[in-house]
């Protein structure tokens, strides 16, 4: 078999090399198991915060999509 027919190609994702606004939130790589949880948490947090950031008070009391009376004011 040819390896260039066992070759994947097509469209390639990129994803952005950084987040456009700085992160607060630093991930250790090698802590105990509280420490890691605990940060994971706070990155998590903040990535929420950072999505949220700009849409109007009103927009985020909004229902995702009917009959779901989930709204971002909900998760917040």
């Amino acid at each position: 078999m040819d390896d260039t027919a066992a070759s994947h190609e097509g469209p390639s994702v990129t994803a952005p090399a950084v987040w456009p606004a700085p992160r607060a939130v630093e991930i250790p790589r090698d802590a105990d198991e509280l420490t890691m949880l605990e940060a994971y948490l706070d990155h998590y947090r903040e990535t929420f915060d950072l999505k949220c950031a700009g849409i109007a008070p009103a927009r985020m009391s909004e229902r995702s999509s009917p009959p779901s009376t989930m709204s971002l004011h909900g998760l917040a």
